[in-house]
């Protein structure tokens, strides 16, 4: 049995995707995870990547030097300066691996730096000069940076993948690479489609990020009037910006903010509920390409799906006729849709998120990465 590295400079126990990828690797493995924070599998042997929090005058001290090094395009230093990469370097420097997993940007220069002559296989997730592009700094500093670690490390990995078909074509037209792709789906669930709801229940989950323009949802909803409702099942990852959210729902009687489930309940929390919604403006490319997480949950769940416009989440739902997308990113054009399809409709679209179920989960994306894996061991 082959041994597996995987590194991911998040918190493996709430990042859905890298647990996936843990277990889809332990089918046939042996793993080791490496990260912020441990793996939900307590058997997963695990590396902790935390380090001690710096003064505040040394932290802002060493973001100023970084903020230099990025203007003169001392990118390296920059990177391999960064106290997590410098205590990473160490903690991990004696563990032996026949194949080592990066997942984002953060992790690939790493991965590389200890494998060792073990291949690295890339999970890029989504377009890394991408992530903040809307914002001028961004793209003025970071947006560099990460292209030139993309062009100094792509070359040293023995396979790739990401999130989405649109993901992986600007990869392969930026650096010539041909990443497979990985959904987000999550594993298959037994649930059955419930009958439609009297008012008809909307739900959006995810977290309360304000890059994810969350009010939409709930304009949407003051659109829609009498006759629905809508829920938020948001994880407080940015408390101010959460609590904006409950001052703007307090007054509104068809809107309702929810306790966050763990992880593995999301899917049967969200089988309560008949539309998945999601309005997510193209603010950057990733945006525009998005293929989240919630859109796989919502179809396992077996909801009717409402989305804007995005060519990805569109595609979904228009092949597996499990929904209806707006013609454009605003409230109005999202509650006219919904305004526009019966009951009766709802209940075929959630029988057609039935039958995607069956076909997008994480089940069939095992059999994708163990691929990869598999070729990449055998050089």
């Amino acid at each position: 049995m082959s041994r597996a590295l995987v590194i991911s400079l998040s918190d493996l126990g709430r990042d859905p995707r890298v647990d996936r990828q843990i277990k889809f690797l332990r089918s046939a493995h042996e793993v080791t995870a490496a990260g912020l924070g441990p793996p939900l599998d307590p058997d997963v042997e695990f590396v902790d990547l935390r380090v001690m929090s710096q003064s505040v005058a040394r932290e802002l001290a060493r973001q100023s030097w970084s903020l230099l090094r990025l203007i003169a395009r001392g990118y390296e230093s920059v990177y391999w300066r960064h106290p997590i990469n410098v205590s990473a370097l160490s903690s991990l420097a004696g563990h032996q691996a026949d194949v080592v997993v990066a997942n984002d940007l953060t992790a690939l220069p790493l991965a590389c730096r200890v494998s060792g002559a073990a291949p690295v296989i890339f999970d890029a997730h989504e377009l890394a000069t991408e992530e903040h592009a809307e914002r001028l700094w961004w793209r003025q500093l970071m947006a560099p940076y990460a292209d030139h670690l993309l062009r100094a490390y792509l070359p040293l990995t023995a396979g790739m993948m990401t999130v989405a078909p649109g993901i992986a074509q600007r990869y392969a037209e930026m650096y010539g690479v041909d990443p497979v792709v990985v959904t987000n789906a999550p594993w298959r669930s037994q649930l059955q489609p419930q009958p439609v709801h009297d008012p008809i229940r909307l739900i959006h989950h995810g977290n309360a990020d304000p890059q994810r323009r969350l009010e939409l949802m709930i304009e949407t909803a003051d659109l829609l009037g009498d006759g629905y409702e809508l829920s938020l099942m948001l994880a407080p990852s940015n408390p101010r910006y959460l609590s904006r959210l409950e001052r703007m729902t307090a007054g509104r009687p068809r809107v309702r903010l929810l306790e966050p489930l763990p992880l593995e309940r999301i899917v049967e929390g969200c089988n309560r509920h008949d539309v998945g919604i999601y309005l997510l403006p193209p603010d950057n490319e990733n945006m525009q390409r998005a293929l989240p997480n919630k859109l796989f949950e919502f179809i396992q769940a077996r909801l009717a799906i409402a989305v804007g416009p995005s060519p990805e989440m569109a595609a979904i739902v228009r092949e597996h006729a499990c929904g209806v997308v707006a013609d454009d990113f605003t409230p109005r054009a999202l509650a006219d849709v919904l305004a526009g399809v019966t009951r009766e409709q709802i209940a075929t679209f959630k029988a057609g998120a039935n039958g995607a179920a069956q076909l997008l989960n994480a089940e069939q994306n095992q059999e994708i990465v163990l691929r990869l894996v598999s070729r990449a061991l055998s050089g």
